[in-house]
């Protein structure tokens, strides 16, 4: 019995928290926009490692028809919620890397995305 109360009371808490899909943050706009000549391969494998530096983090890849989207997650009571994609894409002879986000970034922390990235470029 506790453990069906324990679930329920996570299943209310993650609805009423409205998690973010991936959907739902590739429908906001993109807030910063990168290039390099680094291939898909090399630029996702180093961005995922930043990404994956917080010990809450949790980023899996998804294969896109022209590149790869680099999902960025953060545990939530009974699941996970998506809180910004890193999606890495061909364009021509170089590679354009954009960052989407539900949330509000102030400058600082746009910064702070550009000074973790800049190292994979």
């Amino acid at each position: 019995m506790q453990v069906r109360n324990c679930f329920a009371v996570s299943m209310f808490f993650m609805l009423v928290s409205g998690c973010a899909t991936v959907k739902d943050v590739q429908s906001k706009p993109i807030v910063a926009v990168f290039d390099s000549q680094k291939s898909v391969d090399e630029l996702s494998s180093c961005i995922a490692g930043v990404l994956s530096k917080p010990k809450w983090a949790m980023v899996r890849t998804l294969p896109a028809e022209d590149g790869v989207t680099l999902v960025e997650s953060s545990p939530v009571t009974g699941g996970s919620q998506v809180v910004a994609l890193t999606e890495i894409r061909n364009a021509g002879d170089k590679r354009t890397i954009s960052y989407r986000t539900g949330l509000h970034l102030k400058e600082a922390q746009l910064g702070a995305l550009r000074s973790n990235y800049s190292p994979c470029f």
